[in-house]
């Protein structure tokens, strides 16, 4: 339940249960296990919001365990989340390092469907789209996208952020059109699973509602915009920097 809440972007909830799982996870197998660590991982990832310094920590010493003990796949896992972190911080130089040693472990250890490996791939893509290499970060966003569609199925949250990243990647390569297509998919199906008012529907709305501006279909973008302006004030209030951001686009 824990991690099925940090997915859907529940992070205060699954913070919680995943404490409680972890907790047990230690007095049933021991603190050195695999799904113990694993547990340790994914309750760590869902305090960055929060307390962003002792996640990072947590998942250092993690790291550090999982590796000592041969615990590849955890290794894995508590690399891609620091590099989460460190990209939410801005500190894309340290991601970018985090991200390079991570997917070369995936590689090495994982199979290539491994969720691990694709959430390595993905980071990585990340990382090339950061620095502006967008023709390297392409086809990596792609793979995991299809992929995670054949493994978890179109509308599962981590098929959708592969796919919304890869429109952002298409929509700087100037394939306007597939990007467009992908950006009403993903906000159609973020709407409907998720609601109009979570954060990440609102990404992908702000993300089609620029490309339409800058194709010129103004009209098209306008009642988006007022859903946008609407709902980020409603979630982060009127002086938020997503109400700020939206409002500033809207008067595109």
């Amino acid at each position: 339940l824990g991690t099925a809440l940090l997915h859907l972007g529940d992070s205060t909830l699954a913070s919680a249960r995943l404490e409680e799982a972890h907790a047990l996870s230690q007095r049933l197998h021991g603190a050195q296990a695999p799904a113990t660590l694993a547990l340790g991982v994914d309750a760590a990832r869902a305090q960055i919001e929060a307390t962003p310094e002792a996640a990072e920590a947590r998942l250092r010493a993690a790291l550090a365990q999982a590796r000592t003990l041969g615990h590849a796949q955890v290794e894995v896992e508590a690399g891609t989340a620091l590099v989460s972190l460190m990209e939410s911080q801005g500190r894309i130089d340290d991601a970018s390092r985090m991200s390079t040693e991570t997917l070369a472990r995936a590689r090495a250890a994982l199979p290539a469907d491994a969720p691990a490996t694709l959430t390595a791939i993905h980071n990585q893509s990340a990382m090339l789209k950061h620095r502006g290499d967008y023709a390297a970060a392409e086809p990596l966003a792609r793979s995991v996208y299809e992929r995670r569609k054949a493994l978890l199925g179109e509308a599962h949250p981590l098929t959708l952020y592969s796919r919304n990243q890869l429109g952002g990647i298409l929509d700087r390569l100037g394939n306007a059109d597939e990007a467009e297509a992908i950006y009403r998919a993903v906000y159609s199906a973020r709407r409907a699973s998720l609601g109009d008012r979570h954060p990440a529907t609102l990404v992908t709305l702000n993300n089609l509602s620029a490309l339409l501006i800058a194709r010129g279909k103004q009209d098209d973008a306008a009642p988006l915009l007022d859903t946008l302006v609407a709902a980020t004030r409603e979630r982060f209030g009127n002086d938020g920097p997503q109400s700020l951001m939206a409002m500033n686009l809207r008067a595109y």
